[in-house]
């Protein structure tokens, strides 16, 4: 048996590593580059829920306020013997509360209370229809609300309206 010899592989030559050099850091920058950009996107989704979750807490305040200043005026037209006044043929006069009537965080909003009145005669007693309007809101315009010029991006506003009623006889007296 003969006996052969392995023939010795030639080389080809120097491997052009050059040619691959770069791609590594093009791919680095990449990606870096994106998780700017989502951590960009992040912060300004998470300013933004904060904004507004800031501004959810001051629309519950300025509401809370605008409930006061209904009951007030509620109080005013059911209970004006207990306020020592006779009771209302007509409406109260506009009253506007400052900012600083109302104690910690609420007192960051004023309100105005309006009322308008319905009379009307039934069975020889008057029913009067009180219509209570309550507006607060965090940036007032000469002490009042509503401020329609506000430029402010944290303004806030609440308007409530509701209507009640008394009754009273030919005598004044309650029914």
């Amino acid at each position: 048996m003969r006996r052969t010899r392995p023939v010795p592989l030639r080389s080809r030559g120097p491997v052009c590593i050059a040619a691959h050099s770069g791609f590594a850091l093009i791919a680095a920058i990449a990606i870096l580059v994106i998780l700017a950009a989502l951590g960009g996107f992040i912060l300004s989704v998470t300013a933004l829920r904060d904004q507004s979750a800031g501004l959810d807490i001051l629309g519950t305040r300025a509401l809370n306020v605008t409930r006061a200043g209904i009951e007030w005026g509620m109080y005013r037209i059911q209970n004006p013997e207990d306020t020592g006044a006779a009771p209302l043929a007509a409406c109260f006069a506009t009253q506007d509360f400052p900012k600083t009537t109302f104690d910690g965080a609420q007192g960051m909003f004023a309100v105005r209370v309006t009322c308008s009145l319905t009379n009307a005669v039934e069975s020889g007693n008057t029913i009067r229809i009180f219509q209570l309007t309550a507006v607060a809101c965090n940036d007032p315009a000469a002490g009042a609300c509503p401020n329609n010029a506000s430029a402010s991006p944290a303004y806030v506003e609440r308007k409530i309206t509701v209507l009640t009623e008394t009754c009273r006889t030919a005598a004044n007296a309650v029914c």
